[in-house]
């Protein structure tokens, strides 16, 4: 089945890399998703980290623009869109995320609590936990904890 983006976005012929654009009656900015290899296994799968952001002046995301355009739920649409697509691609990758900071991260948790019974369908979710200023862990989404980030391992059985 596949997943309508609430953008019409551009990727890479092996789709770690997306372009969009949000558009406002004020303006207009380019951002970019990136899915990049953190040379990490979990559960015998690769790991790739979700890069989101603007893209500024020279080219590079910034993950920490305030755009406050007006369109979050298109933007989390899409972002959720290039997840969906990058692990049917690639159902042996596992994409982990967290948000540049504290209030990005408490925000794609309450996006993951309201829309978990829509991602279990397709997703193994978990939450990470810091366990020391060195290690963390993972354990399976619950949506009465906070984390610090999050990874989603697409369903095997998902064609």
């Amino acid at each position: 089945m596949a997943r309508k983006s609430a953008y019409i976005i551009t990727a890479s012929s092996d789709l770690e890399t997306y372009h969009f654009t949000s558009t406002s009656t004020e303006r207009t900015i380019e951002k970019r998703i990136e899915f990049q290899n953190l040379n990490y296994e979990f559960e015998g799968r690769q790991l790739y980290n979700l890069a989101f952001g603007d893209i500024n002046e020279n080219g590079e995301i910034n993950d920490e623009a305030q755009s406050n355009n007006g369109d979050i739920i298109k933007i989390m649409s899409t972002i959720f869109s290039a997840i969906y697509e990058f692990t049917a691609r690639y159902p042996e990758r596992c994409v982990y995320f967290t948000g540049s900071d504290e209030q990005r991260t408490n925000f794609y948790q309450q996006i993951i609590r309201r829309k978990h019974e829509e991602l279990i369908a397709h997703f193994s979710i978990y939450g990470e936990m810091i366990l020391n200023e060195n290690e963390s862990d993972y354990e399976e989404f619950d949506l009465t904890r906070d984390y610090h980030g999050f990874m989603v391992v697409r369903k095997l059985n998902e064609e």
